[in-house]
């Protein structure tokens, strides 16, 4: 809501063509985080936030992780950092690593293979996120994997479409089919 809140702000005092995630991360977000983290008289928000921001091309995309402690972690805002072309989060520090080096190697072609990688990565962060298994699994056991937290949780998957200016709404909801048929491999 604070971003929702920052962005309308921003959009108002000065234009939409003035808001960016650099400038709210930089400026709005990672202080608050920060602040609220080093506070003793309060309790910090715990919270691990991905944000996205849409660029005419892959190459002017931005993901930001933000941590509970106001640390940020772009996919590329300093000079010399390897540009990723995603962005991820995990309850660990571990299944973050194994996520974001599944995410370097998956070959993604369309929707489909997009949406299985997604479904294997949340498995994968699942997976490495206690001490007893530092590594990701081979195939059949993150397939075996996958199906056994499928019996517990829902997944909800979500497209990010360039060029929606008519709309204004980059964020679709991935239909319930396309998701289905994905995760029927699953099961």
């Amino acid at each position: 809501m604070m971003a929702i809140e920052l962005a309308s702000t921003e959009g108002f005092t000065r234009s939409s063509a003035d808001v960016s995630l650099r400038r709210m991360v930089t400026y709005s977000f990672s202080p608050a985080l920060k602040q609220a983290f080093e506070q003793i008289h309060g309790p910090p928000y715990l919270a691990r936030i991905l944000f996205a921001e849409i660029g005419g091309s892959q190459e002017e995309d931005l993901f930001v992780r933000l941590d509970y402690d106001g640390s940020m972690h772009p996919n590329s805002m300093s000079a010399g950092k390897r540009r990723e072309i995603f962005g991820a989060i995990a309850g660990t520090r571990r299944g973050l690593e194994q996520v974001e080096g599944f995410l370097r190697r998956a070959k993604i072609s369309n929707l489909r293979s997009a949406l299985e990688t997604a479904v294997r990565a949340w498995g994968v962060a699942l997976y490495t996120s206690d001490e007893d298994h530092p590594d990701a699994p081979e195939e059949p056991a993150l397939k075996e994997f996958v199906k056994s937290r499928l019996e517990h949780y829902s997944v909800e998957a979500a497209l990010l479409e360039r060029g929606a200016a008519e709309s204004h709404a980059a964020f679709v909801e991935v239909p319930e089919c396309d998701l289905e048929n994905v995760l029927s491999g699953f099961r």
